[in-house]
């Protein structure tokens, strides 16, 4: 993860943590992210009996673009392993940005259980989630069909996927954290770290 979004999500008006200086505090006390190295995000919480605990959304510094006259499916893929903060409520969305003229963000809220795309939301009858505890976010292009975006925790896929009803060329893997610090892994090792999650076993999943 390589970029702050301090338009709607700042430590404080003062900006003291963002994509240029991602390791620090804030100087009025309010929690939020560090940046330590590639792949790792630790949230800082705010100090006693000063400032409020603040989401930070990170996005990658690149997208995920679909490929061209591609004859098979293609999959982009990346989990997160969550730490959570005990003792404090813990926030964690994980998902995509489409990008382009209008964007649209396709989520999963661990807080919320819920999975959603803009203003649609999708409750899950059944979730809970632990401490380190691994996350997974991927985006299927069919070569002939419109793409989709699933979700997986511990390896197992989460709910049901979404069809995006529309062939976007650019999709930007996102997160937001409140109390929460995450390791992420976008597979450029997988014989040291591989994922979680079994493409193997990947079936085209049920919709929306």
């Amino acid at each position: 993860m390589e970029e702050i979004d301090i338009i709607g999500f700042k430590c404080c008006e003062n900006e003291c943590i963002n994509t240029n200086k991602p390791i620090g505090e804030c100087i009025e006390g309010n929690g939020f992210i560090n940046l330590i190295n590639d792949g790792n995000v630790n949230y800082i919480k705010c100090g006693e009996g000063k400032g409020v605990n603040k989401d930070s959304l990170i996005y990658t510094e690149n997208s995920f673009k679909k490929p061209q006259n591609n004859i098979n499916y293609s999959l982009f893929y990346f989990e997160i392993k969550c730490m959570k903060m005990e003792g404090v409520k813990n926030h964690k969305v994980i998902g995509f940005k489409k990008c382009g003229p209008i964007t649209k963000y396709i989520r999963f809220g661990a807080d919320s259980a819920s999975i959603g795309i803009g203003k649609d939301t999708f409750n899950l009858p059944i979730f809970c989630w632990n401490n380190n505890d691994v996350f997974g976010c991927g985006l299927v292009y069919p070569p002939e069909n419109f793409p989709y975006i699933f979700f997986t925790q511990n390896g197992k896929q989460i709910g049901k996927a979404i069809l995006l009803n529309e062939n976007n060329d650019s999709y930007k893997p996102y997160i937001i954290v409140n109390c929460c610090s995450v390791e992420t892994n976008f597979g450029k090792d997988l014989e040291t770290k591989p994922f979680v999650y079994d493409f193997s076993k990947h079936l085209i999943p049920k919709f929306y």
